[in-house]
């Protein structure tokens, strides 16, 4: 049974993510109670892990605007194996650069027991 409390989490999640976002770049913290709906779960984490990546795009465009992409996009391109070794190199800097401004450190705590 999803509770109250859990929908609305997910719904401030979504909609002050900007909000939220300051507070990603030390460590964000995730700890749930044994009966938390699993799919409440997934989108509260799904909700952390995009504002990381709200916050990585945003500071990939305005330090990189000249690779005309988003970090996400960038991220995706230097993971494929398609992707030239000159781009990769090129791509790898930059990347890394962001994850060291951002870097996405979740943790799961071990959940309450329940009576």
């Amino acid at each position: 049974m999803v509770v109250d409390w859990q929908k609305k989490l997910v719904m401030i999640l979504s909609s002050e993510r900007d909000v939220i976002v300051r507070y990603l770049t030390k460590l964000s913290f995730l700890k749930n109670d044994r009966e938390t709906d699993y799919k409440v779960y997934i989108s509260v984490q799904n909700e952390l892990v995009a504002a990381y990546n709200q916050l990585r795009n945003r500071e990939f465009t305005r330090l990189y605007p000249e690779e005309n992409m988003s970090y996400v996009e960038a991220d995706k391109k230097y993971s494929d194996p398609r992707t030239d070794k000159s781009v990769k190199e090129k791509l790898k800097e930059k990347i890394s650069v962001i994850k060291l401004m951002f870097p996405m450190k979740l943790s799961e705590a071990e959940p309450n027991k329940t009576s």
